[in-house]
């Protein structure tokens, strides 16, 4: 039986619903679950060493998405009261700089904004599931309603520091 390698494919979703070789590390999951007191994490390491890898696979524990078909007979199985109280049932906000290419500073600030935009609606519809609109977050619909303009996006920054 040849080995099905998944070359340039970093969409967990696409690697295991397409019986893709998968060396599994959904073990990270639970690292970073079990760790107290985490409010926000940060994955850094150098390129092409897995990151957009890992941060899908942590986007289908989403809230969205019925994921447990994927995870199976993966060690994150393996932990299943973790399982009962995190997978499916909160949000994940993945924001990659993957796509933010080009040669001069006018598309790279055009990428950005479009990223920013992105994770902006991520919040949005996180806020939206969780029915924790109110007027405040009003402020975030009427962002994302706007084109991408350098002022909206520095209104946007500072709308999320005072979260």
């Amino acid at each position: 039986m040849a080995l099905n390698i998944p070359v340039g494919i970093s969409n967990f979703t696409e690697i295991r619903s397409n019986n893709y070789y998968y060396v599994d590390k959904t073990n990270l999951i639970y690292e970073l679950l079990q760790s107290p007191g985490t409010e926000v994490i940060m994955i850094t390491r150098p390129r092409r060493f897995g990151k957009t890898l890992a941060m899908s696979m942590l986007e289908s524990f989403d809230i969205r998405k019925a994921s447990k078909v994927l995870f199976e007979g993966l060690d994150i199985m393996s932990h299943q009261s973790l399982c009962e109280e995190w997978m499916n049932k909160w949000p994940v906000i993945f924001v990659s700089f993957r796509q933010v290419d080009g040669l001069d500073l006018t598309v790279h600030v055009r990428c950005f904004l479009l990223l920013s935009q992105s994770f902006l609606m991520s919040i949005y519809i996180c806020l939206m599931m969780r029915g924790l609109l109110n007027t405040r977050e009003r402020h975030l619909e009427i962002l994302l309603q706007e084109r991408q303009r350098r002022p909206s996006l520095r209104t946007a920054y500072g709308f999320l520091q005072r979260s």
